[in-house]
Order: structure tokens, then sequence, then C-alpha cells
């Protein structure tokens, strides 16, 4: 549904890519995606559960920051 912005490193020698950050594009202006713990306030990449208390986590958006120069 969305155009993707992957940033990460690939590993040398090998085909795997580990993701630190994802956006995507929405009407044409790009937006920081991650998930949300409410109960702990700790962004992740994961959609399952969040890592310290185990409660479910929110996909939550933000508009992305310009780069500092």
């Amino acid at each position: 549904e969305h155009e993707l912005r992957l940033t990460g490193r690939v590993f040398p020698s090998s085909s795997i890519l580990e993701v630190s950050r994802f956006q995507w594009y929405r009407d044409g202006k790009l937006f920081d995606v991650y998930y949300w713990c409410e109960v702990c306030a700790i962004r992740g990449v994961d959609p399952s559960f969040c890592a310290c208390c185990q409660e479910k986590v929110e996909l939550r958006e933000a508009p992305a920051e310009e780069p500092k120069k």
C-alpha cells in the first residue's frame, strides 16, 4: 500500500540486510513508521509485543525530520 524507504546495512559476503529504520511516503511526504508501547514508552520495529513488558504495541507514524546539514 505504501512506497517504502529502508535504511540499514548489508553484511559483507552475504545477502543479509539489517533494517534499522523504515519510512513510508504518504501524499508525497515522508513519515517515520514505528510500533509504540504506551506502557513502557518504547519505540520498536516489530508488530508483535513490547520487548520489555510483553503488552501489545501500536503502529504509529510521524512526519520525518529533515536531515541535519
